[in-house]
């Protein structure tokens, strides 16, 4: 007789796959748990979507792209994509990611006592999958505005040299990864468009770098980095301003 136990990554893709069924029907009212399921972030699972579900249900319209350096394993990429998906957006989208972990931290990305947090070393992060976003893009169907773009942001960012963002989510932990996307992204920026960061002046205070970057890079521009007044608006933003 044949033997025709599946094995549990095959219960897995089927389960994934109605799942994806199931939110393809009514995705504004798809239950949280088939939001848990595909991976789509959502301030209620994840407190620190707070900030960045406030600001794309606020956006009265997306002129550019949106732009996300540092997607690991997808989930606030598939969180914005999901909030524009049942406003009737498809934004041109650009996920960037090395998808083997951080580069070399600089001393810049120490701590105060010169001492790196434990969290912070070359390939940290790693434990993602290139194949496996990709796939859940298209079980999702938005593979036809979400562009994946595998390698470090010195190499990919230059090739969307014309792209313009209203959009931009910078969760790239360490300081020489956020001044390249900085220096990229601003000069990009539609007025009225947002960038989000992720890791800056968070109380646990892992990513110092980020910090450093973040103030350096603002310390000559009209906008400065600010927060909602809510328990759960740790990440903080600037309003791009008209130039």
């Amino acid at each position: 007789m044949a033997n025709t136990a599946q094995t549990p990554s095959a219960i897995g893709g089927a389960i994934d796959r109605l799942a994806g069924s199931i939110y393809g029907l009514s995705p504004a009212h798809a239950p949280a748990l088939i939001l848990k399921r595909l991976g789509i972030a959502t301030p209620r699972r994840r407190v620190e979507f707070y900030t960045l579900d406030r600001i794309v249900r606020s956006m009265s319209e997306i002129r550019g792209s949106v732009l996300e350096c540092g997607t690991y394993r997808g989930a606030t990429l598939l969180g914005i994509t999901h909030l524009m998906h049942v406003r009737g957006l498809r934004p041109r989208t650009f996920a960037l990611d090395s998808f083997e972990g951080f580069p070399e931290p600089t001393p810049h990305d120490a701590q105060n006592d010169g001492v790196m947090h434990p969290d912070v070393h070359a390939g940290a992060l790693g434990d993602t999958s290139y194949e496996d976003l990709l796939a859940r893009i298209q079980l999702l169907g938005w593979d036809d505005h979400i562009h994946v773009i595998k390698g470090y942001f010195e190499s990919t960012l230059p090739l969307l040299d014309q792209e313009r963002f209203s959009l931009v989510h910078l969760d790239c932990d360490l300081y020489q990864s956020y001044k390249t996307c900085l220096e990229f992204a601003y000069p990009r920026m539609i007025p009225g468009g947002y960038m989000i960061f992720d890791d800056y002046r968070l109380p646990e205070n892992v990513y110092p770098g980020a910090d450093r970057a973040v103030d350096e890079f603002f310390a000559d521009k009209p906008e400065k980095p600010t927060r909602f007044e809510h328990p759960q608006g740790l990440r903080s933003f600037v309003h791009i301003a008209a130039q």
